[in-house]
């Protein structure tokens, strides 16, 4: 866990809750409206510090960011909110920054089951509002798979696990507002903009056929149903706990049917394993026994040319030419049980070279 010093919490308690007139946000003439940034939004934890709010004053309401400077080049907030993107839309916000020189800001992405990281090149701030955007499918954005240069577009829209904001603080301290941001829907978000309207119907029918589907949708469908589950219409709280139901149930089904696709899938993989070893080891074995094999039959030569040599004794020698006729015998049926070619007999291996 990151410790928080006590001078980084003052500092962030005196840009959220510092004088009004320091931390006021004014009204934005580009009238960008709410949008995503009204969720729950978290600071990531490997960057500097710093804090997220909603805030309301009067019509303005907003999404406050308060960063304070650190040995990190950036603070990270990240909403985990799961949501299907157009390919061909874009990324739109706009921030307000209090001060002269504030500090750039990006967006990034985390999307498809990996969650992987796509970064947009940061826009610069301006004093004031500002309204940035930025395509999905432009080459403005940074992942792994680029080395971290800015030469891609974004990956697996349709399956959007997170969005964050950055602040490029480096060693600065201050806050940033931010109004309408929104990403162009892709076709599982517009379904589930329609399902809601069903869910919210006055009509009986229509509520039931939106409970069925947004079952059958699994794991998009659970931020809209958690939310439709606190809904002050009994009957549409109902609907949306029996169709959290419905997907919690099938994701156990399908969880316990994944563990089992694994403890089968490792049985195998170990089984093949343990063949492709004991192969190998085979393999290694017969190598060894055929150049055990070779080497006796080279000792055979070299005893058939050592044959004048004078033994110690008579019963030495007589031992001496036992051991070569069972290093003979031995050799061959090794020989034979490697499938090596059978040699010749013992004393016209060298007539043969």
């Amino acid at each position: 866990m990151r410790l928080i010093t006590a001078f980084s919490i003052c500092l962030l308690c005196s840009f959220s809750a510092g004088s009004e007139e320091d931390a006021k946000v004014p009204a934005n003439p580009e009238k960008c409206g709410a949008g995503l940034e009204m969720g729950t939004w978290k600071a990531e934890a490997w960057g500097n510090e710093g804090s997220a709010e909603i805030v309301v004053a009067g019509d303005v309401r907003a999404l406050k960011l308060a960063y304070v400077g650190g040995d990190k080049e950036k603070v990270a907030f990240l909403q985990s909110t799961p949501l299907s993107a157009d390919a061909e839309g874009r990324i739109r916000l706009c921030v307000y920054a209090p001060d002269e020189k504030p500090p750039q800001v990006a967006v990034y992405l985390l999307t498809g089951a990996k969650a992987e990281w796509f970064e947009a090149r940061p826009f610069a701030v301006q004093q004031g509002w500002n309204r940035f955007d930025v395509a999905l499918a432009a080459p403005h954005w940074k992942t792994a798979g680029t080395k971290w240069e800015f030469k891609t577009g974004v990956e697996q829209v349709e399956d959007v696990r997170g969005l964050g904001l950055i602040v490029m603080n480096g060693k600065s301290s201050g806050w940033l507002a931010v109004q309408g941001l929104s990403v162009d829907a892709g076709k599982a978000s517009k379904e589930l903009l329609e399902l809601e309207k069903k869910m919210l119907s006055e009509d009986g029918e229509e509520r039931a056929q939106a409970e069925q589907a947004l079952a059958a949708l699994g794991r998009p469908a659970l931020p809209l149903l958690r939310k439709l589950k606190g809904h002050e219409r009994p009957e549409v709280a109902l609907r949306a706990g029996w169709a959290l139901d419905k997907i919690e149930a099938n994701a156990e089904k399908e969880r316990r049917a994944a563990e089992e696709r694994q403890r089968s899938t490792k049985a195998f993989t170990d089984a093949r394993r343990r063949a492709e070893r004991l192969l190998e080891e085979l393999k290694n074995a017969r190598a060894r026994l055929q150049q055990w094999a070779s080497d006796a039959r080279e000792e055979l030569l070299r005893a058939q040319k050592a044959k004048d040599l004078k033994a110690p004794s008579a019963d030495e020698r007589k031992a001496y030419e036992e051991l070569l006729e069972k290093l003979d015998a031995a050799s061959r049926e090794t020989l034979r049980m490697v499938g090596a070619p059978e040699p010749k007999v013992a004393g016209e291996e060298r007539k043969a070279e």
